[in-house]
């Protein structure tokens, strides 16, 4: 069950359209459930005004019976807003893209978001996650650092060439809280992402091992790393 609706984000100076997918389950339970925010959620729902979607990723979660929910929000018309949204590491000389907004967009995430989905839904406030596909990475691994609601972010195919590189490091070091998780898809056949390899040496250098990097090297798109989505949330949710 997917529901659709728009709220007015005054600190992103926006209307934000989100589509939320309840499980199987919801209406004939009293659980609270694990929520997943899922970044460029305008790929992956059914909405009226989406003319992007790569697949249905709810029929995919109905399919495994998984027992969450699934925030999509949907990304604004402007690129570079987008950009400014996603990517609090952004490097590049732009002055259409404002860095600060990202910074601005995690604690909406993490504070107010959190609040309107309180009001409508059962949910569990000690389990939220982020999945970021491509160069939204950046804000899923700003959040899991600098908001303490996430417990853990999956990554598909990060791209960090818009991104300075040494603060993404700098927060590892100084802002990894014991116990939060991190799931890699390593996709594409452009080769090997350095980046992802120097992420991997800090990890292991501060012996960090709750994180888990598939190295794998096919097509990168979406509906080649559908096929990964159920093991980055199943990884997230797994008790150690």
């Amino acid at each position: 069950m997917v529901e659709n609706f728009k709220i007015t984000a005054y600190q992103l100076k926006r209307k934000l359209n989100i589509s939320v997918y309840l499980p199987n389950d919801y209406n004939d339970s009293n659980r609270n459930y694990p929520v997943f925010y899922l970044l460029d959620g305008e790929r992956f729902f059914h909405s009226l005004d989406n003319l992007k979607q790569e697949f249905d990723l709810p029929s995919l979660i109905d399919n495994e019976n998984l027992n969450i929910i699934i925030v999509g929000l949907h990304n604004p018309s402007i690129p570079e807003w987008r950009i400014s949204e996603l990517n609090p590491y952004y490097k590049k000389d732009s002055t259409s893209v404002d860095a600060e907004l990202g910074k601005i967009f995690s604690n909406y995430l993490a504070n107010d978001l959190k609040e309107v989905l309180n009001q409508r839904y059962r949910i569990s406030n000690d389990n939220f996650y982020l999945i970021s596909f491509d160069d939204a990475a950046n804000q899923a691994i700003y959040s899991l650092y600098h908001q303490s609601i996430f417990k853990g972010i999956s990554l598909f195919s990060p791209d960090f060439s818009k991104s300075d590189f040494e603060p993404i490091l700098d927060d590892i070091y100084h802002n990894m809280k014991i116990g939060k998780k991190i799931f890699i898809f390593n996709g594409g056949l452009d080769g090997i992402n350095h980046k992802i390899l120097r992420l991997k040496e800090k990890f292991d250098e501060l012996k960090i091992d709750n994180y888990y990097l598939n190295n794998n090297f096919e097509n990168n798109n979406f509906n080649f790393q559908k096929k990964h989505i159920i093991e980055s949330i199943e990884y997230l949710l797994k008790r150690d």
